[in-house]
């Protein structure tokens, strides 16, 4: 259904170690819920946090998704790197 390269991950679970599809790098891989009511938005947004451990401390990438009041689909990408500004990338679904 989602093709040959789909990882799974428990929501709330530990968090686990993953290789990438060449084998050649390691990450860690947790999932997490967040509630949003206290930031205005209400509901909550599931994260997907890629801890990139063998690129030194910092480093983490974090693919979040929430359904908005209006029921479009917020989907937002943020690297982490140490001593550098938060890459974000926001996109909404209709």
């Amino acid at each position: 259904f989602f093709g040959e390269n789909s990882t799974t991950i428990v929501l709330g679970g530990a968090e686990v170690e993953k290789e990438t599809r060449n084998k050649r790098k390691k990450f860690m891989l947790s999932a997490f819920e967040t509630a949003l009511g206290d930031r205005g938005t209400g509901g909550s947004a599931l994260t997907v946090k890629c801890r990139l451990f063998q690129r030194g401390e910092g480093w983490a990438s974090l693919q979040s998704f929430q359904i908005q009041d209006e029921g479009t689909l917020r989907e937002r990408y943020t690297l982490k790197r140490p001593e550098s500004e938060d890459i974000v990338v926001t996109r909404i679904f209709r």
